[in-house]
């Protein structure tokens, strides 16, 4: 049962001294964070955009 324990322990600290999948972690964080100021800067141009196509539908609509 000790041997058991043992094999756990040691299964378990290799997988904390392990690095293989720090480099994936790291690039999942970086992902999300460009994603999260791509949403916030898309948000703030929401409004001025949709203005924007709404004037040049406005200016089409005249000169047809």
């Amino acid at each position: 049962m000790q041997s058991r324990f043992w094999i756990l322990f040691l299964k378990l600290q290799n997988l904390t001294t392990h690095e293989d999948g720090q480099d994936f972690t790291e690039y999942a964080l970086i992902l999300i964070l460009i994603a999260t100021a791509l949403i916030s800067g898309l948000k703030g141009m929401a409004t001025p955009l949709y203005n924007l196509i709404g004037n040049i539908n406005a200016a089409i609509s005249t000169a047809l």
